[in-house]
This record gives C-alpha cells, structure tokens and sequence, in this order.
C-alpha cells in the first residue's frame, strides 16, 4: 500500500509546481519500486513539457529519463521513450536507435516513431534493417511512415 500511495504522489506531484517537485521526482525515479518509478518518470514527463523547472533541472531530467531507457521495466522504458521523443532532441537519435532492439513491441514502435519525428538520415540504415526483420504489423506501418517522414 505504501508503494501505491508514493506512485500515485508521484503522478499528481507536478501540479504543485514546488521548487522541489524535480528533486523529489528525481529521487523517486530511482526508487526499487517498479510502480513509484513508473509514476515518478511520468511526472517527470509532466514537468519537462511543461516547463516547470530551470535549465539546470531540466538537464537533471534529461539524464534521468536517458537512464530509465535501460530500466528493468517496460513500463517505464516506454513512458521515458514517449517523453524523450516529444522532445525531438537529435541528441538522443543514439539511444532512439538503440531502443529499435528491446524485445517490447511497444517501445521498439516508440523508438520508429521517436526516430521519424528527428527525420535524422542517419536513422535510415536501422530502420531498413529493422523494416526487414520486424514482423509485428503496426510496427511495420511505423517503420514505413517514419522512413517517409526521414525521406521526405
């Protein structure tokens, strides 16, 4: 039970917008509860789009949500992979690229479409190899949109 209350604190935590909310949501990022995680990368999410922190803050984020990419949980690779992607950092074409391997459906279609919207050419080699092993349906559709949006 106290692991649901934390979790869910973690996901209404941003609309309080305190000067701590980051600090807080930070440490619970890496928390060894998968659910508090989960939440806590969520609302990080939360807080970076909305701009709710200071640049320093904002890079802290960026490297926790980088972090949770290689989290043990799929929940939470995916919740950091849809945030990053909203970003639209080439930056993060390397850990985009990277994510077309994970075994979960869900986010190797995150990856294709995180990577169609940095419309990065450097994308096209992965995402062809992917195109030609992937035999999960919307993935492929992704795989085909996102290489029209690369290519134009």
């Amino acid at each position: 039970p106290d692991g649901f209350v934390q979790a869910e604190a973690c996901n209404w935590a941003h609309l309080f917008y305190g000067e701590d909310v980051a600090l807080l949501l930070l440490e619970n990022a890496r928390s060894n509860e998968e659910n508090i995680r989960w939440m806590a990368v969520a609302a990080l999410g939360k807080v970076i789009d909305g701009k709710l922190v200071g640049l320093e803050d904002e890079q802290k984020i960026i490297q926790a949500l980088l972090h949770s990419l290689k989290d043990e949980n799929r929940y939470v690779r995916s919740t950091a992979a849809f945030t990053l992607s909203e970003q639209k950092n080439p930056d993060f074409l390397d850990d985009f690229i990277r994510l077309l391997k994970d075994p979960v459906d869900d986010i190797r279609a995150r990856a294709v479409d995180a990577l169609g919207k940095l419309k990065n050419p450097k994308a096209l080699v992965p995402l062809k190899e992917l195109l030609g092993q992937e035999g999960n349906q919307a993935i492929l559709n992704a795989l085909r949109k996102a290489l029209v949006e690369i290519t134009g």
